[in-house]
């Protein structure tokens, strides 16, 4: 809410200070700071009404809130959601998956491939040049599930924090310009199962995900097994904490 205030206050005094201007020049009435300063904080009560973020449970923004005069809001309280990192099925295949940054942006990939034990059989970053998170979504789960052929798995289960495109893949409303190689996908593999996960038990794939990034257009960088600066991943036997 304050960012919010802050740019109504520009946006009043910039307006307010070229009426002023106008009168000046063009009227010859002299200007007087004082019922500027009351005009401007006027238009901003005025205005502010229009705002709908919340505030921050702090003393700054009430200070903030009081000089403007403006009204206090709620308060936004953050509750506490406990995710955890569910492990494959006996003989199949774990693919976490991550978007990069940007939407639309530079956007990149990432996917870690772990088995029932949760080790990581291997990593991949995906540069994806400029999309939306939705397409960089859908782009890295297909090429994610082609690169994980290589290990024989006839089941796979694909995690991913985009509830859009898990849904999207399970009721197979896929892009038409993307259609061919899904099915080419459903075909090799006996079972394909999407489960939405929240990005706090999805780490690991966002850091390769960001690796992705700094890549060119459709550039892939994989590695066997855990590479060494993935210095963290997630375990079955830890809690992880998602703020709604």
């Amino acid at each position: 809410m304050i960012r919010d205030l802050w740019r109504l206050s520009n946006l009043v005094i910039r307006s307010e200070l070229w009426e002023t201007r106008n009168r000046a020049v063009f009227q010859r009435q002299q200007p007087s700071w004082s019922l500027f300063f009351k005009r401007v904080v006027k238009m901003i009560q005025v205005y502010s009404v229009c705002l709908r973020a919340y505030m921050r449970n702090c003393a700054e923004d009430v200070l903030l809130l009081d000089y403007f005069r403006v009204i206090h809001r709620s308060v936004r309280h953050h509750q506490p959601v406990e995710v955890f990192c569910q492990p494959p099925d006996v003989n199949e295949l774990q693919s976490c998956d991550g978007a990069g940054r940007g939407n639309p942006g530079v956007a990149g990939k990432g996917v870690v491939a772990r088995d029932v034990n949760c080790s990581v059989l291997g990593v991949m970053s995906i540069g994806l040049g400029v999309t939306s998170n939705y397409l960089a979504e859908l782009y890295g789960i297909i090429v994610g599930l082609e690169w994980e052929m290589q290990w024989g798995f006839e089941r796979i289960c694909v995690r991913s924090d985009s509830f859009g495109v898990v849904e999207a893949f399970k009721s197979s409303s896929i892009p038409w310009f993307a259609r061919n190689r899904w099915m080419e996908i459903c075909r090799h593999y006996e079972s394909i199962r999407f489960i939405h996960t929240f990005r706090e038990a999805n780490f690991a794939a966002d850091k390769m995900a960001k690796r992705g990034c700094l890549l060119s257009n459709e550039v892939k960088v994989h590695y066997d097994g855990r590479p060494p600066f993935l210095n963290f991943v997630e375990y079955t036997n830890v809690s992880y904490y998602s703020f709604k």
